[in-house]
């Protein structure tokens, strides 16, 4: 009887481990990226519109000082942001590797993903340029 109550007692010990493993508090893409936050859906306090199903970069509401990046893809795979660079005072550039995960879904949705605007970085508008492994070239957005 008391061999059956201890492999009971593992069983839901596993069962509690497994399901904790899914349902892990990371967003999406966070596994090295540099963003300062990444999650799923479009940011809410954005400051300009954001485009539908393209790259876009828009102000976040705190004066400036942080700006977002909404990428479209897979909700489970989005890319992950890999490296920002200053590129003068009136332009960064910000790569993004392919996802970390192996298996993705074939949805098309949006991942914001934040950043702190460089102090380097102090007239506006801003060029942002952004690349994407995998793809050629890169897309220049304007943040006004």
């Amino acid at each position: 009887m008391h061999r059956s109550r201890l492999i009971a007692a593992s069983l839901v010990t596993l069962a509690a481990l497994a399901l904790t493993g899914c349902t892990g508090d990371a967003a999406p893409g966070q596994d090295g990226s540099i963003a300062t936050d990444v999650y799923p859906g479009l940011p809410e306090d954005a400051t300009g519109p954001v485009g539908t199903e393209q790259t876009t970069a828009v102000w976040l509401a705190d004066g400036r000082e942080r700006f977002a990046i909404v990428t479209w893809g897979s909700s489970s795979c989005p890319p992950v942001a890999t490296e920002l660079t200053v590129v003068g005072p009136d332009a960064v550039s910000v790569s993004f590797g392919e996802p970390v995960q192996d298996v993705c879904t074939a949805d098309m949705a949006a991942t914001t993903h934040e950043f702190v605007m460089p102090a380097e970085v102090t007239e506006r508008p801003v060029l942002v340029d952004v690349a994407v492994q995998g793809l050629d070239g890169f897309t220049q957005l304007t943040l006004p």
